[in-house]
């Protein structure tokens, strides 16, 4: 229901929500704008490598003078730089919640099958070189009652994420995938990374 009720103004739940994020970063230097508009002027488009320095000092000395809140950095990678630690905080987190719930509630409604068997997630994907850097379970985004309880539904066991290469990690969740004779959902973030 209040995924509905956003839905009909978006705009206004964005604007909201810079709002609420902006209220939350008190130890930025700048004096912060109050709407979208000044926002804009007062943070212009920039580059990952721009903001990198800051992100690196916060993740690797936890130094929290740029982004309060941080909960866990995710590499990802993009056109622009090989690897991008993006800031992953509270607040950031507990919208990926919001999301995911209206997301499944309506999966639910129109292919009720899928409560009747196992279910394969993949959220993010982890590069050998960098396994050692980051917790590679997928279920750290959720709070704790929510990965028991996801836990429950897995074809795989989230130790296979703790494999020491990627490579052992995929052949593993093969070896799931095809021992699982009620697979009822896959839910992956890039095709790719299915066909690997």
């Amino acid at each position: 229901l209040k995924f509905k009720r956003a839905a009909e103004n978006p705009e206004l739940i964005q604007r909201q929500i810079l709002a609420k994020i902006l209220k939350s970063q008190h130890n930025i230097s700048k004096k912060l704008p109050t709407n979208y508009e000044d926002f804009c002027v007062t943070f212009p488009v920039t580059t990952y490598s721009n903001l990198e320095q800051k992100i690196a000092n916060q993740r690797i000395c936890n130094d929290n003078s740029f982004i309060k809140n941080v909960k866990r950095f995710e590499p990802t990678s993009g056109s622009t730089n090989k690897v991008k630690w993006i800031p992953y905080t509270k607040n950031f987190l507990a919208e990926l919640n919001e999301t995911i719930a209206p997301w499944l509630f309506d999966i639910i409604l129109q292919h009720p099958q899928v409560l009747t068997g196992k279910q394969y997630w993949a959220l993010s994907w982890t590069p050998t070189s960098m396994r050692a850097q980051k917790n590679n379970s997928d279920l750290q985004f959720f709070p704790v009652w929510k990965r028991w309880m996801i836990s429950q539904i897995m074809s795989q066991p989230q130790e296979v994420q703790f494999a020491p290469s990627s490579e052992s990690s995929w052949f593993a969740t093969l070896v799931y995938l095809c021992s699982t004779r009620d697979l009822a959902l896959i839910s992956i973030w890039n095709l790719t990374f299915l066909l690997l």
